[in-house]
């Protein structure tokens, strides 16, 4: 996967990968980027220095959609697999014992 800075029209980063299918989202107010690879892999990247803050396994599939909140607090992963749609979310707030 390319990632180019279409203001200077060059190539800022390359993340390897051997996943057919490849979707990508930057997060709406902090310097992250979500990828979804078709092989089972969510990561979300530090796009100053490109470490991974967030590895998770998803079900194999194709990405039907990366979607973060427009606050940035959750990330949802649509993933087709046999023509199911199955929606997962992640979120960083985090849910009180009683609710």
């Amino acid at each position: 996967m390319h990632i180019f800075d279409a203001s200077i029209g060059k190539l800022i980063h390359r993340i390897e990968t051997d996943a057919r299918f490849v979707h990508s989202q930057f997060h709406p107010t902090k310097p992250l980027l979500a990828v979804f690879r078709n092989n089972g892999q969510l990561l979300i990247y530090d796009i100053h220095n490109w470490g991974i803050v967030f590895d998770e396994p998803v079900p194999k599939g194709e990405g039907a959609g990366l979607v973060f909140s427009e606050s940035g607090d959750s990330l949802a992963v649509g993933i087709e697999t046999g023509g199911t749609r199955r929606w997962f979310e992640f979120s960083t707030k985090r849910k009180k014992a009683n609710e």
